[in-house]
């Protein structure tokens, strides 16, 4: 696409912006300052095939449990009762519906004392579904 208004030297420049910036030119000033100097930086971290992140999340006054299997996107939620043993006996079937029984699972939290404290509880009943568990406390102000 060519404007005939416009002189030779400026049609690539023309073209470039007619076609979005694409693709990339070095004399575009758009480009140039989108191109940044740093790469964005990226958390790496390879999903393990037991991996569950749980967090607490508040709907008015229910507060509800959410865990997610990483590698599948499996998810679950439940409303807890504020009882420790109920809830640690729903969480251990929970797991059990995932499939993790006889696996050993890592729980990403995000370092909520009264989750870490029912997770514990989970893996001290008597018919625990998960045979070993690392609890891996991710900070609040940082994604898990």
């Amino acid at each position: 696409m060519q404007d005939p208004d416009l002189p030779l030297s400026e049609q690539p420049l023309y073209e470039h912006l007619c076609q979005g910036h694409q693709p990339y030119l070095s004399s575009c000033n758009a480009c140039s300052r989108a191109s940044g100097r740093i790469p964005a930086r990226r958390l790496e971290h390879p999903k393990g095939p037991y991996e569950v992140a749980l967090d607490i999340t508040f709907l008015g006054p229910l507060r509800i449990l959410v865990a997610v299997v990483l590698c599948t996107s499996m998810l679950g939620a439940f409303c807890m009762t504020g009882e420790l043993d109920k809830d640690a006996r729903m969480l251990n079937g929970w797991f059990k519906e995932f499939g993790l029984t006889g696996k050993p699972a890592e729980i990403t939290s995000d370092g909520e004392r009264q989750l870490e404290t029912m997770v514990r509880s989970t893996m001290n009943l008597e018919n625990c579904t998960l045979s070993c568990m690392h609890l891996k406390l991710t900070p609040p102000n940082r994604s898990q």
